[in-house]
């Protein structure tokens, strides 16, 4: 009786084994969503182990020929990369279709750059978009990056203004991006909104 108690307890020990390895490889198989993690960026931050531009391009995938850079707001006052990492998967799509978020203080810290599981493995974009996305063959060409906030009502607060200018500058220096192929497309089309386009280009070109 102890025998055949010990023998199943050895079986039941091994398919739980199986199981649990089976779940493990399913999470890395590729194209599965990965988490985020806790990955994330701020260009002033004094307490970093690693510098923000090493952790920016410490990359789990050789780097895409990156060529155009798009900006978005999330339409939303308060929000985090979870937020839309939830939002686009109950859409039916495969999480968070941008590769970074910059948030305004309502949901994560300001200006708090968050890095998305696309940039981590060099995976395409997915999110609407006016410019880039008329050649649909761009798309896997284009960063995407989210601004919490809704720039209809109000205008990016000055921390992600600055670590904007920051994140979009090291990446057109990396992957030698033209300020012309930078689209900032904060904001509804029809509506005036308070991106400040002007300053920001200027900004940038600086």
């Amino acid at each position: 009786m102890g025998i055949e108690r010990r023998s199943l307890t050895i079986i039941l020990s091994f398919a739980f084994g199986l199981s649990t390895l089976y779940g493990v490889l399913r999470v890395l198989e590729p194209g599965q969503r990965a988490p985020l993690g806790g990955s994330t960026l701020l260009s002033l931050d004094p307490e970093a182990v690693h510098s923000p531009l090493e952790q920016l391009f410490s990359t789990e995938a050789e780097a895409r020929p990156w060529q155009v850079i798009v900006v978005h707001d999330s339409g939303s006052a308060a929000g985090s990369y979870d937020e839309l990492d939830r939002r686009h998967a109950s859409l039916g799509r495969e999480g968070c279709g941008y590769h970074f978020v910059v948030n305004n203080g309502n949901g994560e810290a300001d200006g708090r750059i968050q890095v998305g599981y696309r940039w981590r493995i060099q995976k395409e974009g997915d999110f609407l978009d006016g410019e880039a996305g008329r050649d649909f063959s761009r798309r896997f060409e284009t960063i995407g990056i989210c601004l919490i906030g809704n720039a209809d009502d109000a205008p990016p607060t000055a921390a992600q203004q600055r670590e904007l200018a920051w994140l979009i500058g090291k990446l057109q220096a990396r992957f030698d991006i033209p300020t012309e192929r930078v689209f900032l497309q904060a904001g509804s089309p029809d509506v005036a909104g308070h991106f400040p386009h002007a300053a920001f280009r200027e900004r940038l070109q600086g």
